[in-house]
């Protein structure tokens, strides 16, 4: 995600009233509300909702860490700006949502567009290396067939059956993932690649077990 050529933008009415931090965060938030408007998956209480948590968000805000964004995050909850919730199928995941509070002044703001009249002219959206035409790869596709080549094991079709079955955000975590699990699971050991993307199961959340180092005759580990 950290790209020294990405570009971000806000809002000039939000960094005014809140300032640029919590103006690119907001607008990091906005981005994803509107990318999920037509998930029913993610339409709860009457509105639309991302989820992510500040270790994420950090990945895409580089300049910000985790914890001033859990920071900031908190201070937008109690500003009203924006609210939380856990709408997570799994009582275990503490991963939290996040919407906008219909009452703050940013619910009714175009949030999706970087032409905005108000918004600074040399920046862009915050996410540039994901931006796809998902009306032309609504199943995030050529991710699909680069994940699929990474992990080298299992049933392509099968595997693409559960795939679509994903939200984009977990897609993502997938191909963060892959790359250490591919790294330290040798071929033989490998579950398919179906039984990975189970969404029951969001195996690519599993820890993994990196082998412990060797050592040889002189004392250096390796």
């Amino acid at each position: 995600m950290n790209d020294s050529n990405t570009k971000h933008f806000f809002c000039t009415q939000d960094a005014i009233k809140y300032g640029i931090d919590i103006a690119l965060l907001l607008q990091h938030i906005k981005y994803w509300i509107d990318f999920n408007k037509d998930k029913e998956s993610h339409f709860h209480k009457n509105k639309i909702w991302f989820y992510q948590s500040a270790r994420e968000m950090s990945e895409y805000l580089p300049f910000m860490n985790e914890k001033k964004i859990f920071r900031l995050l908190k201070k937008m909850e109690s500003m009203g700006i924006i609210e939380s919730g856990n709408f997570n199928k799994k009582q275990y995941d503490r991963t939290k949502w996040y919407s906008l509070n219909e009452h703050s002044n940013s619910y009714n703001q175009e949030i999706h567009s970087p032409k905005m009249s108000n918004a600074t002219t040399t920046n862009e959206q915050p996410i540039p290396n994901i931006k796809r035409d998902i009306k032309k790869d609504n199943y995030n596709q050529t991710l699909f067939d680069k994940c699929f080549k990474l992990y080298q094991r299992g049933n392509r079709a099968n595997a693409l059956k559960q795939w679509k079955k994903l939200t984009d955000e977990q897609h993502l975590e997938i191909e963060r993932a892959l790359p250490e699990y591919t790294r330290y699971t040798e071929y033989i050991y490998r579950r398919s690649f179906e039984n990975y993307l189970n969404r029951d199961n969001e195996h690519w959340k599993d820890k993994v077990i990196r082998p412990a180092p060797k050592q040889i005759s002189n004392g250096m580990m390796i």
